[in-house]
């Protein structure tokens, strides 16, 4: 998977690995992913494709809220739902918060 730095590209690198239907890193999102993400996802959907944005992390903390006593029942609930909502996407979008990057990944292989 191609790793870039978010600053050192602009959109027109997105749509291009978008369009060859490639997988690809982008690093040092701090403050960005939010906006990057909206721009990711508009350009998968401009190509006729289907997305799944989610946060990298995420289950694994709803699975230790349960396991420690329930409390992260609805999260599951709520991840469930989501991944039936985008089922059989053309791509993952995964935000990682903690190491501010970005994973897009083409899944129809």
């Amino acid at each position: 998977m191609k790793e870039v730095d978010l600053n050192s590209i602009n959109l027109s690198f997105i749509k291009q690995q978008v369009g060859n239907k490639a997988s690809f890193m982008l690093l040092g999102c701090s403050g960005k992913i939010n906006d990057t993400i909206k721009d990711i996802e508009r350009i998968i959907e401009s190509k006729k494709m289907r997305c799944r944005i989610y946060t990298i992390g995420r289950g694994a903390a709803a699975t230790a809220g349960v396991l420690a006593g329930g409390s992260g029942t609805l999260g599951m609930v709520g991840i469930g739902l989501h991944r039936l909502a985008t089922i059989n996407p053309d791509y993952e979008v995964g935000r990682d918060l903690i190491n501010n990057k970005i994973t897009v990944e083409y899944k129809k292989k």
